[in-house]
């Protein structure tokens, strides 16, 4: 079962202080009837002056129960949550979880390097210095049946480094003894170019990780993986989604239902918060990425001499220099002018051709129109699943488009979030594999 509860949106009780998600922001919306003399068949911006009770929605008690009633009914072995506020988890949930028979697991997904102050800490402390407040904090939190699994790897202590955008557990089950690697996710929120090439540089930095699991473990034959979580691409076919489907299959592509699994109105204000958080992760981005390093070493080592006569003159840097060109859209060079042109005419053809198909899709169009009133559908929630050793027998509990109200979009067909829950069923395609053949590391 995978879920993002948006819990740090909308608790403890609509808080303004600690309402900063990694993904858009929200609106929450009331019916008109709580109001007097409001239209009763509209839906209105929820506004603490004017509304006179909280909806229930944003109360915590009905999110607990609407999670832990959602365990029962589905009994499911493993739970990935995302977005789950640290006070929410530790005043609200996790010991109504641990009477269900569940072992709980948190990870900060805040952001790289960003550490949060625990219960009791005084921020005055030096080497409380830089901590954000508890308040603040949000995580990835894997339940685990304590009467099927068990832990066996868990990041800081096998993993050595905790990342910050992927929760990486494996579990061991009690009956098959097999192993299986869950991964939850929350990949960096933004819709800008370079955010889409941050997405992609976790997704391979989580495929790097299951690789070293899958060739250095000794039980490396009973071993399977599983990712879930919000991956907040923009698009559908982004490089981070296509990356993952190369090896994976996904539960939401092979099963159909809506083309969408999360809905939201646009909050700029919440973007503005996430900002500084975003700047972390470009951080992250810049020092473990390969090119960006590669850039670094040319810049250091490179210089062009320019000016001067037989060879002396001033030396600056390649990267200055590459830095100080003219772009393509500026005024060009005489032998450039060539060059460009063609590009633009086939930008212009590309262009022309992602809006032709976009007029033949409905459902384009359809995000189209609700983009301009501040309302977005996207497919950012995933459950992917290793094909060679799982079989995905069904997918439960899929809502149909008919059950979401366009206008208050909040709760989702009774959901206390924005997106979708996935319920699958999978099971081991064989438990008693042949050793040999994954008895190399290459």
């Amino acid at each position: 079962m995978q879920f993002n509860m948006m819990t740090d949106a909308w608790s403890p009780g609509g808080n303004a202080n600690a309402t900063t998600t990694p993904v858009h922001g929200v609106q929450a919306r009331v019916p008109g009837f709580t109001r007097t003399g409001a239209d009763p068949d509209a839906y209105y911006p929820y506004d603490p002056s004017v509304d006179k009770e909280l909806p229930p929605f944003l109360q915590p008690d009905f999110r607990r129960a609407y999670l832990v009633n959602e365990i029962r009914y589905y009994d499911p072995d493993i739970v990935c949550l995302q977005e789950v506020n640290r006070v929410f988890f530790n005043d609200v949930l996790w010991k109504c979880i641990r009477y269900c028979g569940y072992g709980t697991l948190y990870q900060s997904s805040r952001g790289y390097k960003v550490r949060a102050l625990r219960r009791g800490d005084n921020p005055l402390l030096p080497r409380h210095k830089g901590k954000i407040e508890e308040a603040e904090d949000i995580g990835n939190v894997v339940l685990f049946h304590k009467g099927r699994f068990v832990p066996i790897l868990m990041p800081g202590k096998d993993l050595v480094q905790n990342l910050h955008f992927a929760h990486v557990v494996a579990m061991r089950d009690k009956i098959t003894n097999m192993t299986l690697n869950v991964v939850c996710v929350q990949y960096t929120a933004g819709e800008s170019k370079e955010a889409a090439k941050i997405r992609l540089h976790e997704a391979r930095q989580t495929l790097q990780v299951l690789d070293a699991l899958n060739r250095n473990d000794t039980d490396r034959a009973h071993m399977s993986n599983v990712i879930c979580g919000d991956f907040n691409n923009v698009h559908d076919e982004e490089a981070c989604v296509q990356l993952m489907r190369e090896r994976f299959f996904s539960m939401h592509d092979v099963v159909g239902g809506p083309r969408w699994t999360t809905w939201f109105h646009e909050d700029a204000q919440t973007c503005a918060k996430y900002q500084k958080y975003y700047a972390r992760n470009r951080e992250c981005f810049e020092e473990t990425d390969a090119s960006k390093r590669a850039e670094r070493e040319v810049a250091k080592y490179t210089r062009r001499p320019i000016g001067g006569q037989n060879g002396g003159g001033k030396m600056v840097s390649a990267i200055n220099s590459e830095a100080e060109k003219a772009p393509c859209d500026a005024k060009p060079a005489v032998g450039q002018e060539d060059d460009c042109e063609p590009q633009k005419k086939e930008g212009n053809e590309a262009t022309a051709m992602m809006v032709e198909e976009e007029r033949q899709d409905a459902l384009a169009l359809r995000k189209q129109t609700l983009k301009a009133s501040g309302i977005i559908y996207r497919t950012q929630d995933f459950v992917f699943y290793e094909p060679q050793t799982l079989a995905l027998h069904q997918v439960l509990d899929v809502p149909e488009e008919t059950h979401i109200n366009e206008q208050q979009l909040l709760p989702c067909g009774k959901h206390p979030s924005h997106h979708i829950h996935l319920v699958a069923d999978v099971s081991f395609t064989d438990v008693f594999p042949d050793v040999a053949l994954k008895s190399l590391k290459d």
